[in-house]
């Protein structure tokens, strides 16, 4: 199955809007956070782990590990997944991909993190389109499970009456 030109489309608009999301922080948070609202803010962070800042130093071993993870998930993906899963995918590569771009070219294997929720740890933009992307993955696959099992239940029903039927007469 090919990728298809706009799930592309997408991963290198997500991409392009991380990169570009990211060097304006970088110029910008350098000596001050901005409140938005509530709870939100900008506030300049660098991660040198992976998701929520666990395994913060590893960034060194995390360039030879994501890449090869990336290549994994595109082969099962382009096998298993949908058109409509596609957008999904190219949230999800976009997201890793431009995280993959600041541990190569930017601050020492570190990705920038700007977003304040709360007390939720410090994000991304990519980190946000990963998160989305998983979950609509989660959500397409756990619905298309559960139609199986209607469809499956359906038949059993089907045959019972059936033989029911047919025995009773």
């Amino acid at each position: 199955m090919r990728f298809g030109i706009k799930p592309t489309l997408l991963l290198l608009l997500v991409i392009v809007a991380d990169q570009l999301s990211k060097s304006w922080a970088v110029h910008n948070l350098v000596h001050h956070d901005i409140h938005i609202i509530g709870p939100v803010s900008l506030e300049l962070s660098y991660n040198t782990g992976f998701a929520f800042s666990l395994g913060t130093g590893l960034g060194a071993i995390l360039l030879f590990v994501i890449p090869l993870i990336l290549f994994f998930m595109l082969y099962l993906f382009r096998q298993h997944l949908k058109s409509n899963v596609r957008f999904a995918v190219a949230l999800v590569f976009g997201g890793a991909l431009g995280n993959l771009f600041d541990r190569i070219f930017r601050h020492g294997g570190a990705v920038v993190d700007f977003i304040k929720v709360g007390v939720w740890p410090v994000f991304n933009l990519a980190d946000s389109c990963i998160v989305i992307g998983i979950l609509w993955i989660g959500i397409h696959y756990t619905k298309s499970e559960n139609a199986k099992l209607r469809k499956k239940a359906g038949s059993n029903v089907k045959s019972d009456s059936s033989v029911v039927d047919g025995s009773e007469s």
